[in-house]
């Protein structure tokens, strides 16, 4: 955190105090370089993980009986490559700086953990369906940190997780290619737990008179 602003990439941050001779060290010298030394790197932190503090929680809003959420995966400051023609740091209001790379938090990080190890499990089991894919996640997840104790829940005065804030447990890859057991389920069957909701067309959209009657032929994981 600097004075003006937060900065989540490796930056060097001038102050005006030391401004003028940063700027006359630039214009005079042949090769004008600065550095960075990273004062300590944290390796196997116990305990981890643990459910982050702005962690979205169950259950479903629109149906209360679905138990929300279904799995943990990696998502607090994640390095990862990052659009150069989107800013990554902004530093005031007027000074946008660009980086091949960028730390994101949240759901636009643990999601493409969460998908690659679908599309594994996809190609060494191409006949699974999303469902039985998504069976395998949860059925595998670790509930357990490095600790060997419960996950805990940062926005939950670091108690131990509910299943409605890290579903079933962190992801674990090598487990859910072999889970042993799957459940997977039609769409036919998510027809008939909308249907069982006896939601009326208001309910089901809200902003239109006369809404169209959807029914989907594929639904995500």
């Amino acid at each position: 955190m600097c004075e003006l602003g937060y900065v989540t990439t490796p930056t060097v941050v001038v102050n005006a105090k030391d401004e003028p001779a940063v700027i006359d060290y630039a214009r005079k010298s042949a090769n004008p370089t600065v550095g960075i030394n990273f004062q300590q790197t944290l390796r196997k932190t116990k305990p981890a993980p643990a459910v982050a503090l702005y962690t979205s929680t169950g259950p479903s809003k629109s149906y209360p009986g679905l138990l929300k959420s279904d799995i943990m995966a990696p998502g607090s400051l994640v390095l990862a490559a990052w659009s150069p023609k989107v800013a990554s740091v902004q530093i005031g209001l007027i000074v946008n700086l660009r980086s091949d790379y960028n730390l994101i938090s949240g759901t636009s990080m643990a999601c493409p953990h969460a998908s690659g190890v679908a599309k594994l499990l996809k190609g060494a089991h191409p006949g699974w369906s999303a469902n039985a894919i998504r069976s395998a996640l949860m059925d595998t997840a670790n509930p357990l940190d490095t600790t060997r104790n419960p996950i805990l829940d940062d926005g939950d005065s670091f108690n131990s997780a509910s299943p409605l804030a890290m579903g079933t447990g962190h992801v674990d890859p090598n487990r859910a290619l072999e889970p042993g057991l799957i459940y997977d389920a039609t769409s036919q069957e998510y027809v008939n737990l909308l249907c069982s909701t006896n939601f009326t067309r208001k309910q089901s959209y809200p902003s239109l008179d006369h809404a169209p009657m959807i029914v989907p032929n594929h639904l995500p994981i």
